[in-house]
């Protein structure tokens, strides 16, 4: 009998490179426009599938002091995606050759109701060719009842907009459990796919007990619907007595929350040495619809660390070079056997000019490799992380 899971030897390749270009201009005292270019090309190679892809992002931002102390932002973007994909006999599209575009726009007014307190309000709006339009509003309010005292409320919408697995999967087999004959899966995408959303509360404090110390702690609650769920149908005995092959197809029927804490400190310990550290608790309850008959995706609940910690270091060797030190500490993923870990990155960069730096980063410095979670529209599993080394060079203009 052939094995159902297995560890490879296989390797997932990534290579690519891409381009950064900001432009800021005061236009008055109070008015300022900012404008962003991005290009990314990415070669992404598994032995699932393989994918070339390039995308063009371009982001226009004016900020500007109207009436009664107001602070209008308002921008508009867009995003073009082009995807080229090599099918295998383990993973398939329909359209290999799939741009996808994505043209947004968003306004925010900040306004001073008291002296201490203070309300924004605004909302994006998006326009992609999955789903079409899409808007997410949001609120956020705070006061300062002292100097060193603020506490915040915030309500907000978010989506995401279907990938093209989502929309465009021609199949994708992963085996189920063993039984006899095997069950293998076939999974589908669907046009029909909407757009995920969640409705996001928060609630935080701020508090800076030394004018070198800030120490910022905030709950959160969100709530989300309709999530990704895989539907089965009906079997397919066209491989038997070999194999039967259970169809799946992706559709909008679970829904979930997710709570928990956020805590974050900075120190400025002295001149040129910054301490900053964090921590996060997260819980996360996830159902299926009533009407669904996915076999088990709200398992996914087990596949995000309940726990998480950093601390960084910030030392300014000397004039123009900086040198950052960061610990992390992500705890187990029990629905992918991904044990807990730490890990450290450093970074040292130089400032040649106001306008030019070159840093040296490396990534993963405590351990050869370690497994981290793996999740793309293709597999989920969990992949080994080699420790890296790259070199940056950044020029503002």
């Amino acid at each position: 009998m052939p094995p159902f899971s297995e560890v490879t030897d296989d390797s997932t390749q990534y290579a690519g490179g891409n381009l950064l270009v900001r432009w800021e201009h005061e236009l008055a005292p109070e008015s300022k426009l900012r404008a962003q270019f991005y290009f990314d090309h990415t070669e992404y190679r598994q032995p699932v599938i393989e994918e070339l892809r390039d995308t063009l992002d371009f982001d226009l931002q004016h900020q500007v002091k109207i009436f009664l102390g107001q602070q209008l932002t308002w921008g508009l973007g867009y995003r073009w995606t082009n995807s080229n994909i090599a099918n295998t006999p383990t993973a398939a599209m329909n359209d290999r050759h799939k741009v996808s575009e994505i043209a947004s726009a968003f306004i925010q007014d900040e306004i001073p109701l008291y002296e201490t307190v203070k309300l924004t309000i605004g909302s994006k709006f998006e326009y992609n060719n999955y789903t079409g339009f899409e808007a997410e509003p949001g609120l956020r309010l705070s006061w300062r009842p002292a100097v060193n005292h603020a506490v915040w409320f915030s309500a907000a919408r978010a989506v995401r907009s279907p990938s093209q697995a989502d929309d465009d999967l021609a199949f994708v087999y992963s085996n189920l459990q063993p039984t006899t004959p095997p069950t293998l899966i076939r999974v589908a995408g669907s046009h029909d796919f909407e757009s995920e959303n969640m409705t996001a509360l928060e609630l935080g404090y701020r508090v800076q007990p030394h004018e070198t110390v800030t120490l910022d702690i905030a709950t959160f609650y969100n709530r989300y619907n309709n999530l990704r769920s895989s539907e089965a149908g009906a079997p397919d005995f066209s491989l038997f007595p070999a194999a039967v092959i259970l169809p799946m197809t992706l559709d909008n029927k679970m829904h979930g929350k997710t709570w928990g804490i956020e805590i974050a400190a900075a120190w400025q310990a002295m001149e040129g040495v910054r301490l900053q550290g964090g921590y996060t608790f997260l819980r996360m309850n996830l159902d299926l619809d009533g009407d669904s008959t996915d076999l088990g995706s709200n398992s996914a609940e087990k596949n995000d660390p309940r726990n998480q910690a950093f601390l960084r270091g910030i030392v300014d060797l000397v004039k123009d070079v900086q040198f950052d030190l960061v610990g992390r500490y992500v705890s187990r993923l029990e629905g992918r056997g991904v044990d807990s870990y730490t890990e450290m990155d450093a970074r040292i960069g130089w400032k040649i000019l106001p306008t030019l730096e070159v840093a040296l980063v490396g990534q993963n410095l405590l351990q050869k490799s370690h497994f981290e979670s793996s999740d793309s529209s293709f597999a989920d599993h969990a992949s080994q992380v080699p420790r890296g080394v790259y070199a940056s060079l950044t020029w503002k203009f």
